[in-house]
């Protein structure tokens, strides 16, 4: 909760640390103020409450995921996808199942992926 400075009837109230003067004003008949940041002489801020959530930004653009099938077994693919960055990859063999083996970006069109032995399955670019 922060604090709250409320003037009444048009008066003037100056608050003071060592070389910080805040002068505040009354607006009319009463005057109530949130306050969040102080400062105080030296440079250092006490903080206030967190403000609200500011609005819902824009739909990001749609994803996209290719499949890519090697269905010749081999020891290494070289896989040119054309996404223009630099995708997450899963590898999956022929059942489905996920492979954990070493993907290397060469540029932000073609990767390569090395197994220990050969492999036929497809790739799943993101």
């Amino acid at each position: 909760m922060a604090d709250v400075l409320e003037i009444l009837n048009d008066t003037q109230v100056t608050v003071t640390d060592n070389s910080v003067e805040l002068l505040i004003e009354s607006a009319g008949p009463s005057t109530t103020i949130e306050v969040g940041y102080l400062p105080f002489g030296d440079g250092t801020t006490i903080p206030g409450p967190v403000g609200p959530a500011g609005p819902t930004g824009p739909q990001g653009p749609p994803g996209n995921t290719i499949a890519i099938v090697q269905s010749t077994p081999s020891a290494s693919w070289v896989l040119t996808h054309n996404l223009g960055h630099k995708p997450q990859v899963s590898i999956l063999d022929e059942s489905g199942n996920v492979i954990h083996t070493d993907v290397t970006h060469f540029d932000t069109n073609r990767i390569s992926v090395v197994f220990a032995q050969p492999q036929a399955g497809s790739a799943l670019l993101t």
